[in-house]
């Protein structure tokens, strides 16, 4: 992402995508570094000016988290369109359906992106970008993965709920309570309590 990805910092909501798509040269980027996708709490607003190789692509914000994630893509006459992500919206609103931003960049020539994030928690903006067919069988190893962890800590749930139901110790309710808040924590950190719970 390094080669073709340049970030701004905005601490002052001095831009928008019509200032700098009308003076792409004169915006204050700075090269992407590696390492620094944990800018901590910021009210600033970030910016990323990406240029993918050719080809299709797929851009994962990976991180669920967000309020404000908005992509905005060449269109025609010099104009951008805007994809919407991010928790302050619905799930609905989003281009692709997935726990995390999730976004498709179609390069023909030499298009430049623009990707904006705001948020008032923790600006988590580390992104990959992807092919189409390998993000695919990433996500099929995830949720293979993340099936078998939810569906063994439910069996514990049923189980210590019947050993309960037999012996009538509160103690198994209490255990039975423990684990289901720390699933429904795992579930809101890995975005799966937005897609499904609260969309």
């Amino acid at each position: 992402m390094a080669d073709y990805t340049e970030v701004l910092l905005d601490t002052g909501q001095n831009f928008t995508i019509e200032s700098l798509a009308r003076e792409p040269d004169t915006a204050p980027f700075q090269p992407y570094i590696a390492g620094t996708e944990n800018r901590g709490y910021s009210d600033a607003t970030f910016w990323f000016r990406i240029s993918p190789p050719k080809g299709q692509w797929l851009l994962e914000i990976v991180y669920p988290h967000l309020d404000e994630v908005t992509l905005y893509s060449p269109g025609t006459d010099g104009q951008y369109d805007a994809s919407h992500a991010g928790d302050k919206r619905p799930f609905s609103d989003r281009e692709i359906l997935h726990r995390f931003p999730l976004f498709r960049l179609i390069q023909s020539g030499e298009k430049t992106f623009y990707l904006r994030i705001h948020t008032s928690g923790s600006a988590q903006t580390a992104f990959r970008l992807w092919e189409p067919e390998a993000f695919s069988a990433h996500e099929n190893a995830v949720a293979l993965l993340v099936g078998f962890y939810f569906g063994a800590m439910l069996i514990m749930v049923v189980y210590n709920l019947f050993v309960y139901l037999a012996i009538q110790d509160k103690t198994y309710l209490y255990y039975i309570s423990y684990i289901c808040a720390y699933l429904i924590f795992q579930a809101s950190m890995g975005g799966y309590s937005f897609q499904y719970l609260w969309p």
